[in-house]
């Protein structure tokens, strides 16, 4: 008997005899190989679609996965579409398998601009569309129509498309200019003679203008629009008019300079703060004479007028006064009536030392002030006087005052006379610097019978209201003086009547 009892045509496998008992006989195997059926397989596929005259390949006799066979038919037709069949040589676990080829007709693209266009210069254009109007993209070269130029516009289909390039001639008429007179441009300043505006160009194109009067005060554009011609390019004209308004110089020191004589002056420019260059009559200022200076501005330029500079040279003013003086500490010294020319010109004066006993600076005349000197040594103040006129400082003057101390020393007379005469009825402590004063009398019994502590108080000779009789008195007298020294005396004094 055998297993398995029948033999399997899909599967590879052993079948095994075994003798029935009770025979001298040994097993036997019967081996079956099952080969799959394959499918030749090919570098280019089961299919291929090319344009018509495109790449195609040779039909090879064996498959890339080893299997030989033949070809039918046995080449690539790359002009008409067909089917290739590879048959399996026998004896190969092998199927035939097919070869579509496809063969496209090359196509021509068609657009609505059609393939050519006559336009006038500055004329519109069309846009180049990247699909045609049968479906074909791609691009064009140049990209844009230009309207200024004539030119071939190439489009070239997209690979993967059976499409021919085509091809968009633009021929560009250039167009006939007007021109006139006055040509294109023309600047002016304001106000000067403009043109008429003609409907008719020296090359005898008629039409108009807008707008269609120049202005002779506003910059603006004017254009000339011809009138249609059948068969003519015609194009537009522009009449560009600048109109620059008039200016009057100006300079950085202005119309009018007042100085003061021998004062620094400008350098007459040949050119104005706003651009305007001429030339000045007289061409430099004087620093010692008032005079008036004309800029003239050269032709050619938008000037409204001349420009004028007026100089005022302020003299130069003077003083006269009273001259150097020396006086005693107390004098009363009097105004310093001062003097000068020209008319109306007003003083500033100042003191070197305050000490003296007038202030420091002031204007006008010097006022009038007591000479003060506290001191032991003689002292100094130069006065100094300017004369201004018109804002001009003249040449100061100076004076000196000279103030000499008095005596420092304290006198105490021997003798009064407190009778109501008028004449010495009181006793003093004389002094010109008594700043503290302790002043004590005493009778010839020793007794005190008047203090004195006012410099400016003396004893007129009374004891509680009761005159006191002839004879002599005792003294004594601390003073502090003004420049801190102490001074202390003592002695007699005799009253008498």
């Amino acid at each position: 008997a055998w297993s398995s009892a029948t033999i399997d045509n899909q599967n590879s496998a052993t079948y095994t005899f075994t003798p029935s008992s009770g025979q001298c006989a040994t097993t036997a195997r019967f081996t079956v190989t099952v080969n799959p059926i394959v499918t030749p397989i090919f570098s280019f596929g089961t299919s291929l679609s090319i344009c018509t005259g495109g790449t195609v390949p040779t039909l090879p006799n064996t498959s890339s996965n080893g299997i030989s066979g033949t070809w039918s038919p046995a080449i690539v037709d790359d002009q008409n579409t067909g089917t290739y069949t590879f048959t399996p040589n026998a004896g190969q676990c092998a199927v035939s398998t097919q070869f579509t080829v496809t063969v496209n007709a090359y196509v021509t693209p068609i657009f609505s601009i059609g393939n050519s266009l006559t336009i006038c210069k500055g004329s519109s254009v069309p846009a180049l569309p990247t699909s045609s109007d049968n479906g074909i993209t791609g691009t064009w070269s140049p990209s844009v129509v230009s309207n200024q130029n004539s030119a071939l516009y190439t489009f070239t289909a997209n690979s993967g498309q059976c499409a021919n390039s085509v091809n968009f001639d633009v021929t560009v008429t250039p167009n006939t200019v007007p021109t006139f007179s006055f040509g294109t441009s023309l600047v002016i300043c304001a106000g000067d003679n403009v043109p008429s505006l003609p409907t008719t160009s020296t090359n005898g194109l008629t039409g108009s203008w807008s707008p269609a009067t120049v202005n002779n005060q506003t910059s603006a554009v004017y254009t000339f629009t011809p009138d249609p011609v059948p068969g003519q390019c015609l194009a537009s004209t522009n009449f560009i008019v600048t109109v620059n308004q008039k200016l009057t110089p100006t300079f950085s020191f202005g119309p009018t300079l007042t100085i003061c004589t021998g004062a620094n002056v400008p350098v007459l420019p040949k050119t104005s703060t706003n651009g305007i260059t001429g030339t000045w009559s007289p061409t430099v200022v004087s620093n010692q004479a008032s005079g008036t200076y004309v800029f003239t501005p050269n032709a050619g330029q938008c000037v409204a007028s001349d420009f004028t500079l007026t100089v005022t040279v302020t003299p130069v003013a003077s003083v006269d006064f009273e001259s150097d003086t020396t006086v005693t500490d107390g004098t009363m010294i009097p105004v310093n009536l001062l003097s000068g020319t020209p008319s109306g010109v007003a003083f500033t004066w100042t003191n070197s030392n305050t000490a003296i006993g007038l202030a420091a600076s002031g204007t006008g005349n010097v006022p009038s002030f007591t000479a003060t000197n506290k001191g032991s040594s003689t002292i100094k103040g130069t006065i100094t006087v300017t004369p201004n006129y018109n804002g001009c400082a003249g040449n100061a003057k100076s004076y000196v005052v000279t103030v000499i101390p008095l005596d420092k020393d304290i006198f105490v007379p021997n003798v009064f006379s407190p009778n109501g005469d008028g004449k010495n009825d009181i006793l003093y402590a004389y002094s010109n610097y008594i700043d503290k004063l302790d002043m004590r009398i005493f009778n010839q019994y020793g007794q005190q019978i008047h203090i004195i502590t006012d410099p400016h108080k003396g004893w007129d000779g009374k004891y509680k209201g009761t005159p006191q009789p002839v004879g002599v008195y005792m003294y004594t007298l601390k003073a502090t003086l003004t420049d801190g020294r102490t001074v202390q005396l003592k002695g007699s004094i005799t009253l008498i009547r």
